[in-house]
């Protein structure tokens, strides 16, 4: 009996040990993945303050890079234009949280700090209200630009009426430019008025405003106006770079054709082997022969002596290389706060008054000897960190966009990376012989390429790394 109730009892026992089947569990709920931080909410998307001051400040991009209001005053007299665009632009941009949004980007942050550098500068420059009135003319007309773009345009709708406007402001800046020439011109193009009448000025501001006319030929809708005017301009702007006589503008447009033909297909590269050479010779025989001389002439030889255009020509090219060198002395000499923002030339000529000869009386003539030379070096590490942090991140965007599927959206944000890299760098290059570092195309540039890194996050759901 007792070996019988053991026999018994052990399965008994081992059945009880046996755990009882799992019984189907719905799974626990899951908290809603957080959007990017440069997402924007869908409140401020659909912000009516936000929506008026994007409005006004796509007119006044396009006012400012056409130079439409220096047009009017030419004519008219003082206009404000500006005064009823950018203080309700701004208002609504600091009001619907605009600044908090763009500074959430390095890029911004590096021209927030560039700014920020040369206002610690102005009690150490050399004279105290010439800085103080050139960096307040900065922040208030030109910095200020980086934030109503950045902060205020969030949306796909946005980004395509940027470029829309940039379209335009390019093909009227080309064609206006027909009616604004100087009628003594022989050797060089330059305008009757306008902050960028000087003719290396203009050729550099063609350079950066054509790219984007390569937008409506990119785009997957293409309309046939707007491509033929697009295909017009860029002939005629390309001309009208040429007929400059700036050699910096020409070196820049070498760069970009390099640049082209290296990124695109095999197939495409054939093709400009053949048309970039075709296009240098077909302008070159539209170019005055002193214009093409002058394009030409890199040094003053003795055989040249008697001959006016190559000796200016010459000329120019020595003036640039004597101011260079005296910005780099400039810089060692005063490398933490420069010698003051917008005093470059006053330094000089103290200088030259203690080593026994007459001021040069020239600018910096390479914007970013101006920065080093003017503001100290760590402006210059700052000018120059935001303009390596937009060329990282269009190229993060670029190589982004390649496991992304055609479509219109996507082939538009592409279209905006090719106009803005290009724009980018073309101005970079033609900069380098040009004193511009203080006005409002680079920020603007910049404000751009933050749009169009947040519309890419948007359109991808894959946030971009931001150590750009």
């Amino acid at each position: 009996m007792v070996s019988r109730s053991l026999s018994t009892a052990r399965p008994l026992k081992a059945a009880r040990r046996q755990p009882a089947p799992a019984q189907p569990t719905a799974p626990p709920p899951q908290a809603p993945r957080a959007a990017p931080a440069s997402l924007p909410s869908r409140g401020a998307e659909n912000d009516v303050l936000r929506k008026i001051g994007c409005v006004l400040t796509l007119i006044t991009v396009f006012v400012r890079f056409t130079g439409i209001h220096e047009w009017i005053a030419t004519y008219t007299g003082d206009t404000y234009i500006l005064y009823f665009l950018v203080p309700p632009a701004l208002i609504a941009m600091l009001a619907s949280g605009g600044l908090r949004r763009a500074l959430q980007w390095n890029l911004a942050r590096y021209w927030l700090g560039f700014a920020a550098w040369l206002v610690l500068g102005i009690p150490f420059s050399s004279y105290k209200t010439g800085s103080l009135l050139m960096v307040g003319g900065y922040l208030r007309t030109e910095f200020i630009m980086l934030f109503l773009i950045a902060g205020l345009l969030l949306t796909f709708t946005d980004l395509r009426r940027l470029m829309r406007v940039m379209v335009y402001a390019a093909l009227v800046e080309v064609f206006m430019s027909r009616f604004l020439q100087s009628d003594e011109l022989r050797t060089r193009l330059e305008l009757t008025t306008g902050t960028m009448s000087n003719a290396n000025d203009f050729a550099a501001q063609l350079v950066m405003m054509l790219p984007f006319l390569l937008i409506p030929l990119l785009s997957r809708k293409r309309n046939l106006l707007l491509c033929s005017l697009s295909l017009l301009g860029l002939g005629y702007g390309l001309y009208l770079i040429l007929r400059t006589g700036s050699r910096g503008a020409m070196l820049a447009l070498a760069v970009l054709a390099l640049v082209s033909f290296w990124r695109v297909s095999a197939g495409w590269k054939i093709a400009f082997s053949v048309l970039l050479p075709a296009a240098a010779v077909g302008l070159g025989l539209l170019l005055p022969p002193e214009t093409v001389h002058r394009l030409l002439t890199l040094e003053d030889s003795e055989s040249q002596a008697n001959d006016p255009v190559s000796h200016e020509a010459a000329g120019s090219l020595e003036e640039r290389r004597f101011v260079l060198q005296r910005s780099l002395w400039l810089t060692i000499t005063h490398p933490v706060f420069g010698v003051g923002t917008g005093e470059f030339m006053d330094a000089e000529a103290r200088v030259a008054r203690n080593e026994g000869r007459r001021g040069d009386w020239h600018e910096t003539h390479n914007a970013y000897t101006q920065v080093s030379s003017e503001a100290g070096i760590p402006a210059f590490l700052f000018f120059a960190g935001a303009l390596a942090s937009g060329f990282l991140l269009l190229r993060r965007i670029r190589l982004r966009s390649r496991s992304q599927p055609s479509n219109e959206r996507n082939d538009l944000l592409g279209a905006a990376v090719t106009a803005l890299s290009l724009s980018l760098l073309g101005f970079c290059v033609a900069i380098f012989f040009l004193s511009l570092a203080y006005r409002f195309y680079l920020p603007a540039l910049g404000g751009m390429i933050i749009v169009v890194a947040r519309v890419a996050e948007q359109e991808w759901r894959q946030p971009a790394r931001r150590a750009a």
